[in-house]
């Protein structure tokens, strides 16, 4: 059976109007097939949207996932840049956290999103508690990653391998650099989802990460809007287990303590990973 999360980014500058306006209308059709959203954003994001955010946690089990901001361009060659990084991300990591859950106390989730990444953000989310790091495959660092998830070795995070941390990795989206967005626009949308089913022989676990972005939904044309709302009316009838990212890797980790063997081919490529590369 296939895993899937649908994941909703919303910038801190998302205070349109025309943005808001498309969020709740994403909401809205999302929330009819009783899909649940997990929404990412760092905390500036939070606020104008808290409202909306709690009633959809209440009514539908929605989640929000803290997006870290970015630690700067570290130099992992250079001791003392690494020494500073480790005193510091600590506490960097737990006030935006704290700043979060200020403004919704519900949140408790032990996911968070990252663009840029290093072993040492991975080791400092383990001693923190987190379970989860969301958002592989939006920077150079993530090069050769695998396509879905892994824990990653506490050497290198882009990569399984033996040690590895009790982090699990999460893609930024399985369909990578293709755009839901565009996928909509080019009534190919279902495309992504269909490769995935026609691996689940080879797989005994199998996750889809799709990402939407909240700016870019909101200037889609209601031509798109019904090609969503079919999507996912096929979505909840095909053999599909919908979680949120939190429950999509509690999933995980109750059934796998090291990556599990996991395989995705095409027409034209063969990919393969395990907890050993």
């Amino acid at each position: 059976m296939l895993t899937y999360a649908l994941v909703v980014t919303i910038n801190s500058n998302d205070n349109d109007p025309s943005i808001k306006d498309g969020i709740r209308t994403l909401a809205e059709i999302v929330h009819s097939y009783n899909i649940p959203v997990t929404w990412v954003m760092n905390p500036k994001g939070v606020r104008s949207v808290a409202d909306s955010l709690t009633n959809w946690h209440q009514d539908y089990g929605d989640d929000v996932v803290l997006m870290l901001s970015n630690f700067g361009n570290i130099d992992l060659r250079n001791p003392e840049q690494v020494v500073t990084l480790r005193e510091k991300i600590p506490d960097q990591i737990v006030k935006q956290r704290d700043q979060l859950q200020n403004v919704l106390n519900w949140v408790d989730s032990k996911i968070v999103g990252a663009s840029r990444k290093n072993h040492i953000l991975v080791s400092t989310l383990v001693e923190l508690g987190f379970d989860g790091l969301w958002g592989y495959g939006l920077s150079e660092e993530d090069y050769g990653a695998p396509f879905s998830l892994f824990y990653p070795s506490i050497e290198h995070h882009n990569f399984g391998g033996l040690p590895a941390s009790e982090i699990v990795a999460i893609p930024f989206s399985s369909t990578g650099t293709t755009d839901f967005c565009d996928l909509l626009l080019g009534n190919t949308i279902h495309e992504p989802l269909d490769l995935y089913r026609s691996n689940l022989e080879w797989n005994s676990w199998l996750g889809f990460v799709q990402q939407v972005d909240a700016s870019k939904f909101s200037r889609l044309s209601a031509q798109c809007i019904d090609l969503l709302d079919g999507y996912l009316c096929g979505l909840v009838e095909s053999d599909v287990q919908i979680h949120t990212l939190s429950g999509m890797v509690a999933d995980y980790r109750s059934k796998f303590s090291q990556t599990v063997e996991t395989y995705l081919a095409n027409d034209s490529q063969f990919l393969y990973y395990n907890h050993q590369c």
